[in-house]
């Protein structure tokens, strides 16, 4: 089940995270690390109420941010979206490590659609690390579309931006 975070699940929820930075770093990749992100960033979505749980039981199995704010880099796309239409991005999406595979990322993007749906919104995007091949698999098992990658001093490798035009399947 996905639902609004509480501020409660904060605790699990960076635990999810650092379990997830430990996975990312065991297998090469530096997308995320001791800068980022931090505690401070899901408080900022648990606050501005855009933080989810994926929870099975009682237990917190994973996390998304779905924002309707694009970061500045976004511009730098080739988006099809027209200018002036909402968008909704998914963000700092984690998977409990110990559960993976069982198609919990998956259900957070089902999930975003309906949101955006219910908001009136047709565009989706979202973005990882290329060396990020799981979360790839994700987004075009998802129906997304690359859009292009972009490059920051402070990686070792670019960043893949994908979206998903809802009117369009």
């Amino acid at each position: 089940m996905i639902r609004k975070a509480a501020r409660e699940d904060l605790d699990r929820i960076m635990e999810i995270v650092e379990a997830s930075k430990l996975l990312m770093e065991a297998t090469g990749s530096d997308q995320w690390d001791s800068a980022y992100p931090l505690y401070s960033d899901y408080e900022s979505d648990f606050e501005q109420g855009r933080l989810f749980v994926y929870e099975e039981g009682e237990s917190v199995c994973g996390v998304a941010c779905f924002n309707e704010q694009e970061p500045e880099h976004y511009s730098l796309m080739a988006w099809s979206k027209p200018d002036g239409e909402k968008v909704l991005l998914t963000q700092r999406l984690a998977v409990d490590p110990e559960v993976r595979g069982k198609g919990i990322a998956e259900s957070f993007y089902h999930y975003v659609e309906q949101l955006a749906g219910n908001r009136g919104i047709q565009f989706l995007k979202t973005d990882t690390y290329s060396l990020n091949p799981a979360a790839q698999r994700v987004f075009q098992k998802a129906g997304y579309t690359y859009i292009g990658e972009w490059s920051t001093p402070e990686r070792k490798a670019p960043f893949y931006f994908y979206e998903k035009n809802l009117k369009q399947g």
